[in-house]
């Protein structure tokens, strides 16, 4: 576990629960395609398709499943992922302007997950409304694209903006 100094803020967010049941919806289909046609339990190709797609959708879970987000106090970081994978990393001399966004983010953005556009990414996790920052000159990201504003969702997001503003 990595220690965290100079925490200001801290949030977890996950998918809403039905997103992992629609996620998992076509798993009793197998089984009942299975209960009605025993002999697919004999062939070794469609047994190894279906694991290996169990499989991809705990991977891909286990890489987008959770977002974290940690403001210190010289930079905020958002981390993406049961794993951990830092996403994005902005300090103070990188932020132009916070605001806060009201509404629902995924209508705004088109669903959940990392949403993004030409300059623009959004990070959308929670049901309710988020953080916009706008940045200065910031290449970020693992294609280290140059972003020019940052959505992230939030539970809280007057508390998230104060402690983003409250960066030194």
């Amino acid at each position: 576990m990595e220690t965290v100094s100079g925490l200001l803020y801290k949030e977890e967010q996950n998918f809403p629960a039905w997103f992992y049941f629609l996620f998992y919806l076509w798993a009793p289909f197998i089984a009942i395609l299975f209960i009605f046609n025993p002999e697919l339990l004999e062939r070794s190709d469609v047994m190894l398709a279906i694991l290996l797609a169990v499989l991809f959708e705990f991977l891909v879970i286990a890489l987008i499943g959770k977002m974290t987000i940690l403001v210190k106090w010289n930079e905020m970081i958002v981390k993406i992922g049961f794993f951990g994978l830092k996403m994005l990393k902005i300090r103070k001399s990188e932020i132009k302007e916070v605001k806060v966004v009201e509404g629902k983010l995924w209508k705004m953005y088109g669903g959940w997950g990392i949403r993004g556009t030409w300059g623009t990414v959004a990070y959308v996790y929670s049901n309710g409304g988020g953080v916009e920052i706008e940045l200065i000159n910031s290449k970020q990201g693992l294609l280290k694209t140059k972003l020019r504003k940052v959505i992230i969702s939030s539970k809280n997001p007057w508390r998230l903006a104060d402690a983003i503003m409250s960066i030194s």
